[in-house]
């Protein structure tokens, strides 16, 4: 039948899994992953999005180019450091003046509508990788890891009480034209 063709997919299982339980660690199965692989590689194959291969280690970012095109860009980021690392992408709004530096020092409450939250990638084990697709509007970009440093991973346990990686110089400014 129709429904059972439907429900034939490798990734259905893992709906069905999901909306019995609400939870979402059944779509992090093989068969899961190598699809949402395949998928992610068509498309930058096939839809003309800019890349931008970003390599993380040791509290930095590396491959951000100064100027990245408007449009939609997929961030590839691979982690060569011995910590969990992540790319979280702000923009700052049009009309404010200040620095990231002077936004990131900032009470949150008052750096809130002064950037806009954009996507994140990760959070990524040493030696893996993991992306994020964002369309990009002009102005001014800056990625920067929150992780606490001490951060090596993910087993659910309570984080490292290290300050920020980003407090540890993990922030990249770039500028969409």
């Amino acid at each position: 039948s129709r429904d059972r063709l439907s429900w034939s997919w490798p990734g259905a299982r893992s709906i069905r899994e999901m909306a019995e339980t609400g939870d979402f660690a059944a779509f992090e199965t093989p068969d899961v992953t190598a699809a949402s692989e395949r998928v992610h590689a068509y498309d930058l194959e096939s839809c003309g999005w800019a890349t931008v291969d970003v390599v993380t280690s040791d509290y930095t970012f590396d491959g951000f180019p100064a100027e990245v095109p408007a449009g939609v860009t997929s961030f590839e980021l691979d982690n060569e450091g011995p910590e969990v690392h992540e790319i979280v992408l702000l923009r700052k709004n049009d009309g404010v003046t200040e620095s990231f530096d002077e936004l990131l020092a900032m009470p949150e409450d008052e750096a809130e509508g002064k950037a806009t939250f954009v996507g994140v990638a990760g959070p990524v084990p040493a030696g893996e990788g993991a992306y994020l697709v964002a369309e990009l509007e002009p102005g001014d970009y800056l990625a920067l890891c929150f992780l606490p440093v001490g951060t090596t991973s993910l087993d659910g346990g309570p984080p490292p009480e290290g300050p920020p990686h980003f407090m540890s110089g993990m922030t990249q400014e770039f500028t969409v034209a």
